[in-house]
């Protein structure tokens, strides 16, 4: 009889151990099987899942910007909002400002202090550089991913269409419009934006962006080197980014620039000073200092708007200077600066977390809360 003759695999002897385990199956510990193994996925597992229901509950406190817009147009297939004040009588002519939002996108904030121009006499666009996500102040995680994310490139794109919708208005002036006012993430994006666009005026309001204007000779000049108006910049002597120290430099470059402007550094205020809370209420311990920046601003540009936009003295100068577009690392250094600055507030006290003194704004935050837990 013929011997059977059996096949073994010799390598296959005494390597049991060595086949691939599944990896759904019960771990000797938590995560794995030995002891290191389950403190690395630990320390790694904990932490993700933190920051993840943290970014729940940020989400749920978001609300759609539309809250605080009441106009639409839409640019190659995408609906924008902003929020449009109209003066109670307008006439030809009449001119326009660009506001821009802080960090947490649209709000009372913008709305409030369009609506004062308007009683003004102007037109005032405040355009959702955010596509219709907004929040409050003291949501401070979901304002940081914002801020740290949105893309400049689509920021301005988004600008840029609010400034056409504006110039599209029968009765406004194109040749009187300013950039500004800005708040603070606003007041970095009134100055990029007229660097990109010659104005009639700018206003910029504790925006960290002139780090970049402190040489007289930077390109990110752009367009404001090409006269385009007188430019307004309000800060506290108090506040850290933009320090005083960073005012006084933009100060010393506009000057050796030759172009018109107002640089003020108000005494005992630091940062986000001009709120509609402090504004409104007369009690407010802000109160007088707001109204005093404020009034500065509505002067500023009341005597812009009047001056002869064909005269503007040596203001005026026919340069051909190309539209500063802002490299991405410089935009993402403002960004990061205007991310720290603003949640430092809501811990230290200061700036932007004076604002909920305002009841409306702390009657929103209870809504939200109410709404989502």
């Amino acid at each position: 009889m013929k011997a059977l003759e059996v096949s073994v695999d010799e390598s296959s002897i005494g390597n049991n151990n060595n086949q691939k385990k599944p990896f759904f199956r019960r771990k000797k510990y938590l995560f794995a099987d030995t002891i290191c193994g389950c403190c690395c996925c630990c320390v790694t597992v904990v932490p993700l899942l933190f920051f993840f229901f943290m970014f729940i509950i940020a989400w749920a406190q978001t609300f759609p910007a539309t809250k605080f817009t009441n106009v639409k147009y839409d640019v190659d297939g995408t609906t924008l909002h902003a929020y449009l004040a109209t003066p109670a009588n307008p006439t030809k002519n009449t001119p326009a400002a660009i506001l821009f939002h802080a960090w947490n996108g649209m709000s009372e904030e913008v709305t409030y202090f369009a609506d004062r121009l308007a009683e003004e006499g102007y037109y005032a666009i405040a355009p959702d550089l955010f596509r219709n996500t907004a929040t409050t102040g003291t949501n401070i995680l979901w304002n940081i991913l914002t801020v740290l994310t949105v893309s400049e490139t689509r920021m301005d794109a988004d600008s840029d269409a609010a400034f056409k919708y504006l110039k599209s208005i029968q009765d406004v002036d194109e040749t009187r419009i300013s950039s500004g006012p800005g708040f603070c993430f606003g007041g970095t994006q009134s100055l990029k934006f007229a660097a990109r666009h010659k104005l009639a005026a700018t206003v910029t309001c504790y925006g960290t962006y002139i780090r970049e204007l402190q040489d007289a000779d930077a390109a990110a000049w752009g367009k404001l080197k090409e006269g385009g108006g007188p430019i307004l910049g309000i800060y506290g002597m108090d506040d850290t980014s933009p320090s005083p120290e960073q005012a006084k430099k933009f100060e010393e470059a506009l000057v050796k620039n030759k172009l018109k402007h107002n640089i003020t550094i108000y005494e005992g205020v630091g940062h986000a000073f001009i709120q509609p809370g402090y504004h409104k209420d007369s009690q407010s311990k802000g109160h007088a200092t707001a109204v005093k920046a404020w009034n500065q601003i509505t002067r500023f540009l009341k005597d812009a708007f009047n001056t002869n936009s064909s005269s503007t003295g040596s203001n005026r100068r026919a340069l051909s200077v190309v539209p500063y577009v802002v490299p991405f690392h410089i935009s993402l250094y403002h960004k990061l600066q205007c991310a720290l600055k603003c949640s430092e507030d809501y811990f230290t006290h200061t700036g932007h977390w004076t604002q909920h003194h305002d009841k409306q704004e702390r009657s929103n935050i209870r809504t939200m809360r109410n709404k989502f837990f």
